[in-house]
């Protein structure tokens, strides 16, 4: 039985990995069209909702990372394994605060400058990509 879980939780593990490399992988490829339609002045898409954009597939990308890093110990964790994963979600999750911090900075900032009558903001300001994650 023993074993039985411990292959089960490797192979969820190995899967939530992969899906966090696609993820982050998926973000990165949309970041780069994203500069690249950019530097071509095709769109009027700013870096820091580029930026934004990215940072959100990181966020995800992390959750999954995470999650399997918990399903790769949960089967007969040592010492040396629970404080590995203590050191990995604590850095995950420092750079997960500060990730969301800046999100929700510019979000603010964004906010500010529609609501001030006087500003002018960019056609695509990080709401532009509320429309998919």
């Amino acid at each position: 039985m023993q074993a039985a879980l411990e292959q089960l939780a490797g192979g969820a593990a190995l899967a939530l990995e992969a899906i966090a490399i696609l993820v982050i992988l998926y973000g990165a490829g949309e970041a780069v069209l994203d500069i690249v339609t950019a530097t071509r002045g095709r769109t009027t898409i700013t870096r820091r909702a580029i930026w934004l954009h990215f940072a959100r597939w990181l966020l995800i990308g992390l959750e999954f990372a995470l999650a399997a890093d918990i399903v790769a110990t949960t089967v007969a964790p040592t010492w040396d394994d629970l404080g590995q994963l203590a050191a990995i979600a604590g850095i995950r999750t420092f750079l997960n605060v500060f990730l969301e911090r800046d999100i929700h900075d510019v979000r603010d900032m964004n906010y500010e400058a529609v609501s001030r009558p006087d500003a002018t903001v960019s056609a695509h300001t990080p709401a532009h990509f509320e429309a998919h994650p």
